[in-house]
């Protein structure tokens, strides 16, 4: 059983196509892909990816994760 970090760490977002919108526990960064965010515990690491053209993807962080890749054209 993993536990979150008691310090914020960092993930890195990468998408194909680039650009995609990021929502962090349901609020829109400022960021679009490829960005990096700060985790800190399980509701932080809830992300919502979104590229025009395709359906939103909602990933969770995995504790220790530190870059996270999603190809929208293959749904993956």
């Amino acid at each position: 059983d993993f536990k979150y970090p008691e310090k914020p760490s960092t993930v890195q977002i990468r998408t194909r196509p680039t650009g995609a919108r990021i929502y962090q526990n349901g609020k829109l960064l400022s960021l679009k892909t490829p960005a990096l965010i700060q985790v800190s515990d399980v509701d932080t690491a809830r992300i919502t990816l979104e590229s025009k053209g395709f359906a939103a993807k909602s990933i969770q962080i995995k504790p220790f994760e530190e870059d996270l890749f999603f190809d929208f054209n293959q749904g993956k």
